[in-house]
């Protein structure tokens, strides 16, 4: 009757986190920030460790240690107002930018990974006398713009000797094999995997550092992966900004200015010539490259 009916079994396996892949040899230089924690009471006055500001070093040795970004720290910044307002970004004093571009220039950072500590509480008793809940929320951020680009929840439950001491140090092999740091090592891990999954394929891009006639010179050189030949699009941003339909700013456009080729590459920075450039180009530093 011109139907036919089909039945297929299918079977799943669980092959663990999919990595994505992607065509690109330049590795995104990830920052990371502290992880501030919205209810800082949770930690006990006796507990010395500096939780916030060892995440961020513990994550971005992670984030390296996955060999498809480059990681980097600033653990005395947090780009928000407070955590609770997380993932709002921290305005300037002249309310033009957001703090999360001004600290991806300073480290010369493709992209900003950020958090908080929605939990940290105790279970079973206050002093922890069966066990303590840590989740942590992590946001990335675009380094060039301050956009959100994903966030997610992670979670674990620490079991037995939970409280945070000075001794092992943390990031220590003795921390990571305590009652407290083995769990929270593992959901460190499961961020940084995250992370890596979410911005190794995003485009790559690099700040103009000087401006000499055609020749530029860019923060990115051979760590990143930049290759001699390689060829880059100059971006500058289109005037007036996108808003809302309530006023509020929503970003800007990219606009291409021209093509360049990549002339040296050194280890941290690289020279770039413009080719068959438009009358009336102007390129000044500070300027955005993107690959294509």
């Amino acid at each position: 009757g011109d139907e036919l009916k089909v039945a297929i079994k299918v079977t799943v396996r669980d092959e663990g986190t999919c990595t994505a892949t992607c065509n690109t040899n330049y590795a995104n230089r990830i920052l990371v920030t502290s992880f501030a924690m919205e209810f800082p009471e949770q930690k006990l006055r006796n507990e010395p460790v500096v939780l916030s500001e060892f995440t961020a070093v513990e994550l971005a040795k992670k984030i390296g240690q996955g060999q498809r970004l480059l990681g980097d720290f600033n653990s005395k910044s947090f780009p928000y107002p407070s955590p609770a307002r997380a993932p709002e970004p921290y305005m300037t004093h002249s309310g033009a930018d957001s703090e999360i571009p001004l600290q991806a220039k300073n480290f010369r950072a493709q992209y900003v990974l950020s958090g908080v500590y929605r939990d940290f509480g105790f279970q079973g008793g206050w002093g922890g006398a069966s066990g303590r809940r840590i989740e942590i929320e992590a946001f990335l951020h675009d380094g060039v713009d301050g956009a959100l680009l994903a966030r997610k929840s992670f979670s674990t439950v620490a079991s037995g000797q939970v409280l945070l001491r000075g001794s092992p140090s943390v990031g220590s092999h003795a921390f990571y094999r305590s009652d407290i740091g083995k769990p929270w090592g593992k959901l460190l891990d499961n961020i940084a995997r995250w992370t890596e999954n979410q911005a190794a394929c995003l485009p790559f891009s690099a700040r103009i550092l000087r401006v000499e006639g055609a020749r530029l010179h860019i923060d990115a050189g051979a760590e990143a992966g930049l290759t001699i030949g390689d060829t880059l699009k100059i971006h500058t941003w289109k005037q007036p900004p996108v808003t809302g339909l309530n006023g509020a700013t929503l970003g800007m456009e990219k606009k291409i200015q021209a093509t360049a080729t990549i002339r040296s590459v050194y280890p941290r920075f690289s020279v770039i010539e413009i080719e068959n450039a438009p009358s009336g180009i102007s390129i000044r530093e500070g300027d955005v490259i993107f690959t294509m």
